[in-house]
C-alpha cells in the first residue's frame, strides 16, 4: 500500500498542510497513520475521506455537521448514510398526505 506525506497529500488535493492539520484536529481526519518519526501519512482510504472532507466543507457544511458524518462513516455499517432531510421523510398513510400535482388548482 502506498502512503503519501502530508505534503504529498496537500499538493495532491491543491491545500495548504495546515488546513490538513486544522481537519485533523477538529476530528475530521481519525484514524491519521504516523510513521516512526511521528509523521503523518496518509493512505488511499485516507486520501479518500480527506476528499469528501473538503467536498462537505465547499458546500459550507459546518465543520460539527461535517465530524458528525465523518463519525458516522468510522461506525461503519447503516450509520454512515445521512439522515433524510425533513422534506425526504416519508408520510404517513392517509392525512397529510399530498396529491400529485396535476396542474389544477386546489380547491378547499
Amino acid at each position: 500500500m502506498k502512503y503519501l506525506s502530508i505534503g504529498e497529500a496537500a499538493a495532491e488535493l491543491d491545500i495548504p498542510d495546515s488546513t490538513i492539520r486544522y481537519y485533523e484536529k477538529m476530528g475530521l481526519l481519525p484514524l491519521i497513520e504516523r510513521d516512526n518519526a511521528g509523521r503523518r501519512i496518509f493512505s488511499e482510504d485516507q486520501m479518500t475521506l480527506l476528499g469528501t472532507v473538503m467536498c462537505l466543507k465547499n458546500t459550507h457544511m459546518p465543520i460539527s455537521d461535517i465530524k458528525q458524518y465523518v463519525d458516522w462513516i468510522v461506525e461503519g455499517g447503516a450509520h454512515a448514510r445521512a439522515p433524510a432531510r425533513d422534506d425526504e421523510q416519508p408520510q404517513a398513510s392517509g392525512a397529510g398526505r399530498n396529491r400529485v400535482d396535476d396542474g389544477k388548482p386546489e380547491r378547499h
